[in-house]
């Protein structure tokens, strides 16, 4: 029978997602902002430290997944991992976003600042991401554990949007704006290390075969050799390219195009996030039921779907459509994510029992940096697809006018893709449920 988890052992658990996606929104929403008008860097330049930043994210991803499985055994689980990356994240943070407090404007400080900061995210975020392909057999709790994890990522989003709208009207320079980064670090450090001590307590029993991890670069090779992992991963690359690209034109197409207020914005962001993460339940309950390939097939189907076609029909300075229709509607389907998120932890199974290696945590790195790529093409189309020229003086034009078929069939196209190529995923319920009790007849063998 599955190992079942203690109710307030998985919740401590799952609150780390709460601290990740608190900062990792925090840089999305308010980095660039941060370099260009608090620090004084060009627009060229603040892309430069972006873009150094996120390249040595992406490398370092699959490197800190190697490293995890390999220290696996010796140190007898991944939440010491988890504990220094709290650490190092909760400080970083701190430290980046009061730089122009201390620091010269030197554009290799910040870069060196960003890069230590996306270093400790990682160290963080690849072993906690991996945890539940550790010590859980039964998919339907592995579904739960993402669902919660899934629900406390977006409370860590919309607390990090909150904080980025009144980070903006403060002076830069006042005490309040150090104080209010300091405490939202201080926060992020305080939460992440209560998950690594929720996870040392709920710590994997040792993989299936007690032995040293596979050079990295073969680490890798053998998890694209596992034939459940390649849908998986493209299907999310497409998902998160869209939602890259809605989280980097949301303000733009609210206000520019459908020149709604700024409050009013707010309200539909705050419902959307809120709507999210009460409609994982139902999603999770339909994944008990009819197992997750058919409810994320069709949930994503739908979002796509609706994306394309609602957005570019949004009548402008109307509030209510895009609060009920965006906010309400298309963000109850957001939440069939969770389902493709939790395929990964079944994948690994497919690939321990077939690959007999412990490559869990390379997995998970791979899957971040899948992350970052997606965030790097979404900003490129958007950047190039948006970019209107300059004005007579020089200034940045936005083509708003391109803003409704963008953040329409621009990014449902991607979603609709994905729902389609999860058509080639195979390893089904019944295969899950199978290589689950080969696994843990395995395992009770060698136990004994």
């Amino acid at each position: 029978m599955a190992p079942k988890l203690k109710f307030q052992h998985k919740v401590l658990y799952a609150s780390g997602e709460f601290s990740q996606f608190g900062v990792e929104n925090l840089i999305l929403l308010f980095m660039y902002w941060y370099l260009t008008k608090l620090v004084g860097f060009s627009s060229s330049v603040a892309g430069a430290v972006l873009v150094g930043g996120i390249i040595w994210d992406a490398i370092s991803d699959p490197i800190m997944g190697w490293i995890s499985d390999k220290y696996y055994l010796k140190l007898r689980g991944r939440h010491q991992f988890v504990l220094v990356g709290a650490v190092l994240s909760g400080v970083l943070v701190g430290l980046m976003f009061t730089a122009h407090f201390w620091a010269y404007k030197s554009p290799a400080l910040y870069l060196l600042l960003y890069m230590l900061l996306n270093t400790g995210l990682t160290v963080f975020a690849v072993p906690f991401m991996t945890l539940p392909g550790d010590f859980l057999f039964s998919p339907e709790v592995r579904t739960n554990v993402f669902a919660w994890r899934f629900g406390f990522a977006n409370m860590g989003s919309l607390v990090a949007s909150v904080i980025v709208a009144v980070l903006q009207g403060l002076d830069p320079f006042a005490d309040q704006f150090l104080i209010l980064v300091l405490i939202f670090a201080a926060v992020n450090l305080c939460i992440g290390f209560v998950s690594g001590i929720g996870t040392k307590r709920i710590e994997a029993e040792l993989p299936l075969k007690q032995q040293e991890s596979p050079p990295g670069l073969q680490a890798i090779i053998k998890a694209f050799q596992n034939k459940a992992f390649l849908p998986v991963l493209f299907g999310y690359l497409l998902v998160q390219i869209g939602v890259g690209m809605s989280s980097a034109m949301a303000l733009y197409f609210y206000k520019d195009h459908l020149q709604i207020s700024e409050s009013e914005t707010g309200i539909i962001l705050v419902v959307f996030f809120m709507v999210i993460t009460v409609s994982v339940v139902g999603w999770v309950k339909a994944s008990e039921r009819y197992g997750k390939l058919k409810p994320l097939q069709l949930g994503s189907f739908i979002l796509g779907a609706g994306t394309c076609v609602i957005y570019p029909l949004l009548p402008v300075g109307e509030y209510i459509y895009p609060l009920l229709l965006g906010g309400v509607v298309l963000g109850a389907f957001v939440g069939c994510v969770v389902l493709l998120q939790s395929l990964l932890t079944d994948v690994t199974d497919y690939g321990e029992l077939t690959l007999g290696l412990a490559t869990t945590a390379v997995y998970f790195g791979i899957w971040k940096f899948n992350t970052k790529l997606a965030r790097a093409i979404a900003f490129g189309i958007t950047g190039l697809v948006l970019d209107g020229g300059v004005d007579p003086s020089g200034n940045p034009i936005i083509a708003t006018e391109r803003l409704p078929w963008l953040f329409g069939p621009g990014v449902g196209s991607f979603i609709l893709i994905s729902s389609l190529l999860m058509g080639l995923y195979k390893f089904k319920e019944d295969k899950q449920l199978q290589v689950a009790r080969i696994l843990k007849r395995k395992k009770q063998r060698l136990s004994l």
